[in-house]
């Protein structure tokens, strides 16, 4: 009801009643999906149900079309919809064409009104980092199959932001379910000497989550990888007290780097060696 008595000259003071008969409401004219989910789009009337003719469209881009929930196996809505006024859409098995404007439309005697709904798709990137090392460390961060178009990667070492990195990025590309794809490369130095590993890592911003995402590389020291390969070959080898000078020499090997092949023969002949003491002495 609406009344126009207020502040208005005594002449012009008026009462005014408005009938409404039929009321379009949604709880969430906005909604959000990722790929593959289900998503009801809302749409309630309240007012007279007899007669009354029930339409969804789809807008995109400029173009529009009618939705027919009976003939398209992905959309549907409940039955007897005209007594329950519930007139609800729901999108099944969401893909990125379904994203777009849908328009809930009622007509009833002479009366038409319509609901405006928004329906979003937004999925998140994943994300993998790999490493190169031909013949400079290449580190590979790849996002895969995330939507909108938008996504942006920066470097961390140690937890610091990369002032100035040595990169190179690919173009977006499209998947045939319209996600994108984008591969990130960053050039960086080998750790020198026996220092802690570097730990690098990749940030991932996007509109589909409200923190970066976050993936981690450590990055060590190619002379360090050598020796703990060669100590962990010395490990399998038992030293007994008759063969401790040998042994030893073994390890001495080792730890200067010697070639891993001439440190397997020490090996061997230490066996042999060993193998006929012990024939000796059953004789």
């Amino acid at each position: 009801m609406f009344t126009g008595e207020a502040d208005l000259p005594e002449s012009s003071k008026s009462l005014t009643l408005l009938t409404v008969n039929l009321v379009l409401s949604s709880s969430r004219p906005m909604h959000q999906s990722q790929i593959s989910e289900d998503v009801t789009l809302n749409c309630e009337v309240w007012g007279v149900h007899d007669g009354m003719e029930v339409e969804w469209y789809f807008q995109k881009e400029g173009r529009g079309k009618k939705l027919f929930p009976g003939e398209e196996s992905h959309i549907s809505m409940e039955q007897g919809v005209e007594k329950s006024g519930d007139l609800s859409l729901t999108v099944r098995g969401v893909r990125v064409q379904d994203e777009g404007t849908y328009i809930c439309s009622v007509k009833a005697e002479r009366h038409k009104i319509q609901q405006i709904l928004q329906l979003q798709i937004r999925q998140p990137p994943k994300v993998t980092v790999i490493q190169n090392a031909s013949p400079t460390i290449d580190l590979i961060c790849r996002t895969d199959r995330y939507f909108p178009l938008d996504v942006k990667i920066d470097w961390l070492l140690n937890g610091v932001p990369i002032p100035n990195p040595d990169l190179e990025s690919s173009s977006h590309r499209r998947n045939s379910d319209g996600t994108y794809n984008l591969t990130n490369i960053l050039k960086v130095p080998a750790p020198a000497g026996e220092t802690v590993p570097d730990i690098y890592t990749c940030s991932v911003s996007h509109v589909s989550v409200e923190e970066p995402i976050l993936m981690n590389i450590s990055i060590t020291s190619p002379d360090i990888q050598s020796k703990t390969s060669y100590i962990s070959a010395v490990n399998q080898v038992p030293c007994s007290q008759k063969l401790f000078f040998s042994c030893n020499m073994v390890n001495l090997f080792i730890v200067t780097s010697v070639p891993f092949t001439f440190v397997l023969v020490i090996i061997i002949w230490i066996k042999i060696h060993k193998t006929r003491r012990e024939e000796k002495k059953m004789v």
